[in-house]
């Protein structure tokens, strides 16, 4: 059997994932921290205008919309991977992966 991690370690890993997708999108999303960055995602996730399941060759997504605020879930745990600007049907026409709007 494969060794599990800790949720310490799953924690950690999660912590330096956002502070990287912070540095790289943070100004345009109008963050100014780490934890700011993740509330806005959160508070789109909460109430979202438009949200998505993209199915590609890397896994399962949500993608939660609120304007052009996008934000990019894991399936696997609602991990917040990326919160940045983008258009919903400029991504739309620019991907080739399996899209289905839920709401």
């Amino acid at each position: 059997m494969p060794a599990q991690p800790k949720d310490k370690d799953i924690e950690n890993y999660l912590g330096r994932y956002l502070q990287k997708h912070f540095l790289k999108h943070g100004e345009e999303v109008g963050a100014s921290s780490a934890g700011d960055y993740k509330k806005i995602a959160y508070d789109i996730i909460k109430k979202p205008s438009a949200v998505y399941v993209e199915r590609n060759k890397g896994g399962t997504y949500f993608i939660y919309y609120k304007g052009d605020m996008k934000v990019v879930c894991s399936n696997d745990n609602m991990a917040i991977l990326s919160l940045y600007r983008q258009e919903a049907e400029q991504w739309i026409k620019k991907s080739m992966s399996a899209i289905i709007r839920i709401l």
